[in-house]
């Protein structure tokens, strides 16, 4: 298995991850409140790309419009 390692020197941490998996569906955490993202949203979105299994976490309040 190869790993990949991405690391940030004097940076802040990405505000969003994504990380595909095999099996399981969508997994959605946030660190915020979300006033316009639900995980019906997220599914939706994703399932336009034809990603069905992913770990997804945001670390702000997203509107889509930015």
């Amino acid at each position: 298995m190869e790993r990949v390692v991405d690391v940030r020197l004097n940076s802040e941490p990405p505000n969003m991850t994504f990380r595909r998996k095999d099996k399981g569906g969508i997994n959605f955490t946030s660190t915020v409140s979300n006033t316009h993202l639900d995980l019906e949203t997220i599914k939706a979105i994703y399932g336009e790309y034809k990603i069905l299994n992913a770990d997804i976490s945001l670390r702000f309040d997203t509107n889509g419009w930015k």
